[in-house]
């Protein structure tokens, strides 16, 4: 493989690491306000879970059905 092949996916994981911690931060912050309003046990689990379901979620939700 060349170098440019090596910068491209190396700048490619760095994107995907970006997203994948942006919307883990957002999720979480979302889930700790929530249990800090609500009076729940904070646990990092449930957290992963809604992690998980967001996720699952973007990867089939098809995004050009109305347009």
């Amino acid at each position: 493989m060349s170098i440019n092949s090596w910068g491209t996916l190396f700048r490619v994981s760095i994107i995907f690491m970006t997203l994948m911690l942006f919307w883990y931060f957002i999720i979480a912050l979302i889930y700790f306000s929530a249990t800090l309003f609500i009076n729940l046990k904070l646990d990092f689990f449930n957290a992963n879970i809604l992690f998980a379901i967001f996720i699952i979620s973007r990867m089939f939700y098809p995004k050009n059905v109305f347009s």
